[in-house]
């Protein structure tokens, strides 16, 4: 595959890959408490904070292992773990393969077309960051905006509140509006969604403490 195709795929998949149902929900007033504890088999927890040159650019930004390990760990441990086959399973509002992506992308069925797709998808989710955002980000902050980009897709992140937040400097309504069990992107069909806030929490880890669960055995 050349470049000029794999440049052309990721633009197209940061357009036609929608995300997994997620939005913004409207504070009720209700109290929501979110355990990190997920019953899977292993949690790692990294307790060393590394310190990272602000980056503004995708040109500097390569998916890491932490992040790569987490993406596998949040959306299909089982697989990453070879606990189970690559197979189609129901996601809000399509049908997905691998790793929280569209069964219909899948031409071979493999692992490692699965794994090329969720790379596919994690630069296109970057390019999306690198278009909306316009203050300096660390490498752990860029990695949690990867992640949430990846799982709410381009269009939810770009029209919301958190992002104008964000690049007005206010990161703590920006954390409010994306990661908040109560408003954050904690909602799958109308409803708040126990799974989204354990994910929207691991994000804010990743983004105040570089600290990546991970379920990779």
């Amino acid at each position: 595959m050349t470049i000029k195709i794999i440049l052309f795929l990721t633009i197209l998949y940061s357009i036609i890959l929608p995300a997994t149902a997620s939005a913004p929900c409207p504070d009720r007033g209700q109290t929501v408490k979110v355990s990190l504890i997920i019953p899977i088999e292993k949690k790692v927890v990294k307790e060393e904070i590394i310190e990272y040159t602000p980056i503004t650019k995708h040109k500097h930004w390569r998916p890491d292992s932490d992040l790569t390990a987490f993406i596998k760990s949040i959306e299909n441990h089982p697989l990453a773990n070879g606990k189970t086959k690559l197979v189609a399973y129901k996601d809000y509002g399509y049908i997905a393969k691998g790793y929280g992506t569209r069964s219909k992308y899948f031409k071979v069925n493999t692992l490692q077309e699965a794994e090329k797709i969720m790379f596919i998808h994690l630069y296109a989710s970057n390019r999306v960051i690198d278009r909306y955002v316009i203050i300096k980000l660390t490498q752990h902050q860029r990695n949690a905006l990867v992640s949430l980009v990846y799982n709410i897709g381009p269009y939810a992140f770009k029209t919301s509140v958190a992002l104008k937040a964000l690049n007005r400097g206010d990161i703590k309504e920006f954390k409010i509006q994306a990661f908040d069990p109560r408003k954050g992107f904690v909602c799958a069909g109308g409803k708040h969604n126990r799974g989204l806030m354990v994910r929207r929490a691991h994000e804010l880890n990743i983004w105040e403490k570089g600290s990546y669960y991970t379920a990779i055995m």
